[in-house]
């Protein structure tokens, strides 16, 4: 009996341990929110760090609209999240029509080293 007790107890012990070093390494996600409204972005510029895992939540004041960053392979209507695997300059911009304006709906996203 003792020795079942301790099998569990030491056992019950290496897998919290496990379980508490994955949790401890995973990735934090930098979550930013923008709000979308016909024609605009605030804000219209996003700067991450390259290697960082990202979520842009989208805050549609109007209608509905979306993000898509083509340069990252991520579109959505209420999020994307993707990580900054790449340095530099790159546009985004709305994928749902909006109207007359729903061209000049673009930001930028500044990935730094």
């Amino acid at each position: 009996m003792f020795l079942v007790s301790f099998f569990c107890l030491a056992k019950s012990k290496i897998m919290g341990t496990a379980i508490k070093d994955i949790d401890s390494e995973s990735p934090k996600i930098n979550t930013i929110t923008i709000q979308a409204e016909r024609f605009e972005y605030t804000p219209n510029v996003v700067r991450v760090k390259k290697g960082e895992k990202v979520k842009i939540i989208v805050d549609s004041k109007d209608t509905a609209h979306g993000i898509v960053i083509p340069d990252f392979g991520v579109s959505g209507i209420y999020s994307v999240e993707f990580t900054a695997d790449k340095a530099g300059t790159f546009t985004f911009k709305c994928p749902t029509y909006c109207g007359e304006g729903h061209n000049e709906m673009t930001g930028t996203l500044i990935v730094e080293e």
